[in-house]
């Protein structure tokens, strides 16, 4: 999670969705995987698949507030 969020923050999206991808296959319950998965698709704009993973987001931890938006 953290490689992919680093790359995330240098502006290295591919880089930070394969990272993600990893995340996912390693803890596939957490929420903050699917969340930042949705920016990176948001990013690259594939709506269709942000929105399912921020739908995944709130279903695995409803409290995650920035899912909500």
């Amino acid at each position: 999670f953290f490689q992919a969020d680093a790359a995330w923050r240098r502006g290295e999206v591919n880089e930070a969705l394969n990272g993600l991808r990893v995340c996912l296959a390693l803890a596939p319950d957490k929420a903050v995987c699917y969340y930042n998965r949705g920016l990176v698709y948001a990013a690259r704009k594939s709506w269709d698949l942000a929105r399912k993973d921020f739908d995944r987001a709130i279903q695995l931890d409803p409290q995650l507030g920035p899912a909500l938006l």
